[in-house]
């Protein structure tokens, strides 16, 4: 899988299932010297010039997908309508009222989950649907949604969506026209974008569902030390120690410290 360079950033030039077989899986990313405002405005001008209206970027766990473990873990879907675990310029209204009412019955998370391949929403040819009704009020006619995989590990779900003003099928047919210059410029920005998933795209760290003690805990766990070291080091009890990770491995679902550690880093807690 060939690599380019292009405005400093590491970008692919190839589709976007599969990684490259020499690739590691090591995390590579780190902090943008870019802010998320200055992305923003690169990527809305980028889309316009390649004939889209708007973009929204967001990244999720694939063990929160699920309803009934985002209930458990008090992630209710109706909490994504403020955007906060996403960014882009596709209109917040649209957002709220999406996940307040339609996403429970909507099965594009689904599908977008096990996809391998963009998505043209809806579907050339399909009938009218609620969600195609919402987005027309705000005259967007179709999207393309593509998947990202690259560099975010099997645990974790990320989309890259773009709205469009065209018929699905006249869509179609425009992404294939620049699917090659807009897969390459999406994936580098997924890259840069990545180096921003523990303030703004992590809904474990975003809805505090682990605490930034637990989260503290479980980096000196990671680094090798005891509880007995970790609590004289965060000058609280063994017992203490041991009620975070308690807590932390209902909240993963760990078997154990090791396994604990494992998906708190698979999870980009630590």
């Amino acid at each position: 899988m060939q690599q380019v360079k292009a405005g400093g950033r590491v970008v692919l030039s190839s589709q976007l299932a599969t990684e490259s077989n020499n690739q590691d899986n090591e995390d590579i990313f780190s902090q943008s010297a870019r802010s998320l405002d200055v992305i923003q405005v690169e990527i809305q001008n980028t889309i316009t010039n390649l004939g889209f209206s708007s973009f929204r970027y967001s990244s999720l766990p694939t063990s929160l997908t699920s309803k009934e473990r985002g209930e458990h873990l008090n992630f209710d879907i109706k909490q994504r309508a403020d955007g906060r675990e996403g960014f882009g310029t596709l209109s917040e209204k649209i957002l709220r009222t999406y996940y307040h009412t339609l996403a429970e019955d909507d099965n594009l998370l689904t599908r977008l989950i096990s996809a391998h391949e963009p998505i043209i929403c809806p579907a050339p040819g399909s009938d009218t649907s609620a969600t195609q009704n919402l987005f027309q009020r705000y005259n967007i006619s179709s999207m393309v949604i593509l998947p990202l995989r690259w560099q975010t590990g099997s645990d974790w779900f990320c989309i890259f969506s773009l709205q469009s003003q065209l018929p699905p099928n006249e869509l179609a047919v425009h992404y294939q026209s620049v699917r090659k210059e807009l897969n390459a410029r999406v994936l580098g920005w997924h890259l840069e974008l990545m180096a921003f998933r523990q303030e703004k795209f992590n809904p474990y760290i975003i809805r505090k569902v682990l605490s930034p003690r637990a989260r503290h805990i479980l980096k000196l766990a990671s680094e090798g030390y005891s509880s007995r070291a970790i609590a004289d080091m965060t000058d609280i009890s063994d017992n203490g120690v041991n009620y975070h990770y308690r807590e932390a491995k209902r909240v993963l679902g760990a078997r154990n410290r090791t396994h604990l550690v494992s998906l708190a880093k698979d999870h980009k807690i630590i």
